[in-house]
């Protein structure tokens, strides 16, 4: 019973390391910023993946902006 607990916290340290690298590689490829990606949904990065496509709504000034991915991001 002492270690019972760990297969999951390895399956959820697997999960936050999976989270991580989609966010970076959404960072690094888009040259957005983090509160950008952090505003992104699980709909919104499916359909980036089917259209390399990915629409940001900048806020400052109030416009949707498209930011195409390269053929190395729908990797």
């Amino acid at each position: 019973m002492i270690g019972a607990g760990q297969r999951i916290q390895k399956e959820l340290k697997t999960i936050r390391i999976a989270q991580f690298r989609i966010l970076y590689t959404t960072l690094y490829l888009c040259g957005l910023r983090l509160n950008k990606v952090s505003q992104l949904t699980k709909k919104d990065l499916f359909l980036a993946i089917q259209t390399a496509k990915i629409p940001i709504f900048h806020t400052k000034t109030h416009r949707c902006q498209i930011h195409i991915l390269p053929k190395s991001g729908k990797k």
